[in-house]
C-alpha cells in the first residue's frame, strides 16, 4: 500500500492584533513529507483568516508564507493555543449556573478545562484562556477551526468538510523532549515553539498512543491537549 504524503503544520498563536507587538506574533512551521522543515516570517495571519474562504484557501496562505506550493496533500496542524472554554464557564456566562466550591487555582472549573487540570497533575501549569494573557490567542484558534475545521472527529481533534485538514491543539511548554533543531537554537522562541507544534503534528498523525489520550468524561466542546506521555 503507497504510502499517503502528509504535510505537518505548527502554528504558535499570536492575538488578533500581534503586528503591533514585537515580542508574541504567529510563527508557522511546515514539516514536509521527508522529514526538512521550513518557517516563514513572524507576522499576523488575521488577514488570512478574514480572507480565506475554503480550508483549501487558507492552507495555500500558510503554504505560500513558507514558500511552498499545496497540491491537495493531506495536512496535520497543531495549533498552540486553547481551542475550547471549559464547560464549567460556558455554563456560568450562557446559563448562569454555578460550579461549587472553588478551592484551589489550578482546579477552578471556570479558569481551567479538565485537559488543563490533567496536566497540572502530572506537573505542568498550562495558562488559563480566562484568566491569563491568551484570550485573544484563543478566540483566534476557535475560529480557525469553526471556520475551517468544524467537524468533530472525535475529542480534541477537529477535520475540515473535505477531511483534508486535521486540527489537534498541543502544549509546547509540556513537549519539551522535542529537540529543537541546531538550525533553530538563535530564532525567537515563537518559531521553536512552532517547530514543536510542527513535531507534535507528525507525531500524531503516525502514531496517536505516544499520547496522554483524552479523559472519556470531558465535554468535547472542551478539546484536548495532544501531549506525549512519559
Amino acid at each position: 500500500m503507497t504510502k499517503i504524503a502528509k504535510y505537518y503544520i505548527g502554528w504558535d498563536v499570536g492575538a488578533w492584533n500581534c503586528d503591533k507587538n514585537r515580542s508574541s506574533r504567529d510563527a508557522i512551521v511546515i514539516i514536509k513529507p521527508d522529514g526538512t522543515f521550513v518557517y516563514g516570517k513572524r507576522n499576523n495571519v488575521r488577514e488570512w483568516l478574514n480572507t480565506a474562504k475554503t480550508t483549501k484557501e487558507i492552507v495555500i496562505m500558510f503554504f505560500y508564507h513558507c514558500d511552498l506550493e499545496y497540491n491537495n496533500e493531506e495536512v496535520i496542524i497543531a495549533i498552540d493555543t486553547p481551542l475550547g472554554f471549559s464547560e464549567a464557564f460556558v455554563n456560568l456566562v450562557n446559563n448562569n449556573i454555578i460550579s461549587e466550591p472553588i478551592s484551589d487555582f489550578s482546579s477552578n472549573p471556570y479558569l481551567f478545562r479538565k485537559t488543563e487540570q490533567f496536566l497540572y497533575t502530572k506537573g505542568f501549569q498550562p495558562l488559563s484562556a480566562v484568566n491569563h494573557m491568551i484570550g485573544a490567542q484563543a478566540t483566534k484558534g476557535i475560529h480557525f477551526i469553526s471556520k475551517f475545521a468544524p467537524n468533530n472527529e472525535s475529542l480534541g481533534v477537529w477535520n475540515s468538510e473535505d477531511e483534508k485538514l486535521t486540527v489537534i491543539e498541543t502544549y509546547p511548554s509540556a513537549n519539551k523532549r522535542i529537540e529543537i533543531p541546531a538550525s533553530l537554537q538563535t530564532v525567537h522562541q515563537d518559531i521553536q515553539d512552532a517547530f514543536i507544534c510542527a513535531a507534535i503534528a507528525k507525531r500524531f498523525g503516525n502514531d496517536r498512543n505516544l499520547f496522554h489520550l483524552p479523559l472519556k468524561e470531558i465535554n468535547e466542546k472542551e478539546g484536548w491537549i495532544w501531549v506525549l506521555s512519559d
